[in-house]
């Protein structure tokens, strides 16, 4: 391999990166709370938030997601949004039984004022509290309508994205149901996590640039 084939390899790579996760982006949380050590880990470990573009560019979809399999409820869902870029829409139930109602108690994310977070809305399990959460392989849904800036332009799925990963927006969760009975505090982190389909074009750029390269060997 010559350093034009490696440089253009690396090329491809960052550039489906990037191209990619256009309409979807997946995040990781992180514990804020540290009550349990074990706790945060299981919460860090198997919660997810998915963040999508839905219908016609003009609303936005948080899907949380409870992989499993320890025990574990999120039960409480704050967005810290002052600017506002974003208007409750509807709850999508991705799964059965997990009930959730606009406004939790407390108001503000447990542990979140060491963080500056500061709750703008805010959505909360029914109850019983714990069995109407996200459970172990369990997810729910919060669309939102996308806002206008302050030039009457509609933000954009990928200013959502930039507001997630660099502020001013963040996103927290409080979970429940631990098996040791306990409580943890979480906050979405910018990390973001390559979709299928971004691995998938990876893949196959690579592919293509491999047979390129044996093309070219076969001809000299």
């Amino acid at each position: 391999m010559n350093k034009r084939f490696l440089f253009l390899m690396g090329f491809l790579v960052v550039f489906f990166l990037m191209t990619g996760s256009a309409s979807a982006v997946t995040y990781g949380f992180e514990n804020i709370t540290a009550n349990n050590p074990i706790d945060a880990v299981i919460g860090e470990s198997q919660l997810f938030l998915n963040v999508e573009a839905f219908g016609d560019s003009d609303q936005v979809l948080f899907k949380f997601s409870n992989s499993g399999p320890e025990d574990a409820s999120i039960t409480d869902i704050y967005f810290d949004d002052d600017v506002p870029m974003l208007s409750f829409a509807d709850f999508i139930y991705s799964t059965s039984g997990v009930d959730y109602t606009e406004g939790a108690s407390p108001g503000n994310l447990p542990g979140g004022n060491s963080f500056n977070f500061s709750s703008n809305y805010s959505y909360d399990s029914d109850s019983p509290t714990q069995p109407s959460g996200v459970n172990p392989g369990e997810a729910l849904g919060i669309l939102f309508n996308l806002n206008n800036d302050a030039t009457g332009s509609a933000y954009e799925f990928a200013d959502i994205i930039q507001a997630l990963d660099n502020g001013p927006m963040m996103v927290g969760i409080h979970v429940q149901g631990f098996a040791g009975e306990g409580s943890e505090s979480f906050i979405a982190t910018p990390t973001t996590v390559p979709e299928p389909a971004t691995l998938f074009m990876v893949g196959s750029g690579l592919l293509l640039l491999v047979a390129f390269s044996r093309r070219k060997l076969k001809k000299s």
